[in-house]
């Protein structure tokens, strides 16, 4: 039940749908505190219930030796980090908000971490600390540049910005480009054929 309140904390799956409507709907700033800041706070109170406390419950097995109740878990552990993932990756690719993609993101983020907690070796507390201090900077850092791009485009989709319309301009000058020659190369084929 604790991990269930933390997960939803974490904004991992299946406990994640609150993330994107709170990064869209929020000013930009405070999206960028609540991305950092609550996945930060989240799994500090996990590593801290989690290694102190469930990491000492003994769970009795079938003619084994008791482990403790984290072991014992580590394998649904590892089901939510994969799903996390592959359901915030996933859903980041239709994004037409760029907030909305940042959510997803995070969820995903949430997942690479749990990856962290599942492995449970003795660099975890070491790995999740290297790991939230990149996603700290880096996430400001990117929420910074989104705050400076969407006040001077005034929108936060994604075809409007700069960079994206360069990239898909790019994109859609080549993939033309490749269809124009394939449409040449089939004329000559069937014109040959006859």
């Amino acid at each position: 039940m604790i991990f269930v309140g933390l997960s939803f904390k974490l904004a991992s799956a299946p406990f994640h749908m609150w993330a994107p409507d709170v990064y869209e709907g929020a000013p930009t700033p405070v999206t960028a505190f609540l991305s950092v800041i609550s996945k930060t706070a989240g799994f500090v109170i996990i590593l801290r219930i989690l290694l102190s406390i469930f990491g000492y419950i003994p769970v009795a097995q079938e003619d084994a030796q008791p482990i403790p109740l984290l072991f014992a878990v580590q394998d649904y552990i590892a089901f939510l980090a994969g799903a996390t993932m592959i359901i915030g990756n996933v859903i980041a690719l239709r994004q037409r908000n760029i907030k909305r993609m940042f959510a997803y993101s995070s969820i995903a983020h949430a997942g690479y971490i749990l990856v962290a907690l599942t492995a449970m070796s003795f660099v975890t507390f070491d790995a999740i600390w290297f790991y939230m201090l990149a996603y700290l900077l880096m996430n400001l850092g990117a929420f910074a540049v989104i705050q400076v791009i969407t006040m001077k485009t005034g929108s936060e989709d994604i075809s409007t910005l700069p960079v994206f319309t360069a990239a898909r301009l790019y994109w859609l000058s080549e993939w033309e480009s490749s269809s124009c020659h394939s449409q040449e190369s089939r004329v000559q084929q069937a014109s040959s054929l006859s």
